[in-house]
């Protein structure tokens, strides 16, 4: 089924996944692509291990609770993130909040 998914969008070098990361780890390996894991609601109960076991995520703050959202846009917080997570989904009123952060 992946070797379809690649002959159907042969230019796309960078895919997005949530689950089965040693098997798309295995196979990526094999085709030179790259991948981000995206975390999930059900990944914010253990989510520290889920920061630990993947080092290319797609941190999306849509996907988590109102009280972690708090959390993560903590100036403090926030500047952690930024040096572990290679890409972040926000909406647009967090992405204006921390808008100067992201730019340095």
């Amino acid at each position: 089924m992946m070797d379809q998914v690649l002959d159907l969008l042969p230019k796309t070098n960078r895919f997005i996944i949530e689950n089965n990361v040693k098997f798309y780890n295995s196979y990526f390996k094999q085709t030179k692509k790259k991948y981000y894991v995206e975390n999930t609601l059900k990944d914010e109960k253990n989510f520290i291990s889920f920061l630990r076991k993947n080092n290319k995520i797609l941190l999306n703050l849509k996907a988590i609770s109102n009280v972690m959202l708090k959390y993560f846009i903590l100036e403090l917080v926030f500047e952690d993130v930024l040096r572990n997570v290679e890409i972040i989904k926000m909406d647009k009123e967090d992405y204006i909040e921390r808008q100067d952060m992201l730019k340095e």
